[in-house]
């Protein structure tokens, strides 16, 4: 025999209201995705009205040309990060061989100043 689920009592209420609530998320979800892809088709057609203006104003090919220049400082500021991020890792890597040369430097004297001292204690 099976047994009927409770339907009175704050567990059953907080079971309905769990449901609830995740039926509101994904509704939701679902909305947000929309009115982000309306906000996106809005925004390219305002993109192409300000292009259409600005060719209309400044002449035939004005909106190209902006487009180009800005890629263009875009790619030089990439290059720009890129060298700096070369020049800090050569920056670390000649650190990390000044400190391991004088690491073993400093092992070379102390095992020579070590047989120094053995052979003083012998005589």
């Amino acid at each position: 025999m099976r047994r009927q689920p409770i339907t009175v009592g704050p567990a059953h209420q907080m079971r309905q209201r769990r449901r609830q609530t995740t039926a509101d998320n994904a509704k939701g979800m679902a909305q947000d995705a929309e009115n982000q892809a309306n906000s996106a088709k809005l925004a390219a057609e305002e993109l192409y009205n300000v292009s259409v203006l600005v060719d209309q104003r400044f002449g035939h090919g004005t909106w190209a040309g902006i487009l180009s220049e800005r890629k263009k400082r875009i790619d030089e500021m990439k290059e720009i990060e890129k060298e700096r991020i070369r020049a800090k890792k050569q920056q670390q890597e000649e650190l990390i061989e000044m400190v391991s040369l004088g690491f073993i430097v400093l092992t070379i004297l102390g095992a020579s100043f070590g047989a120094i001292y053995i052979l003083w204690l012998l005589l």
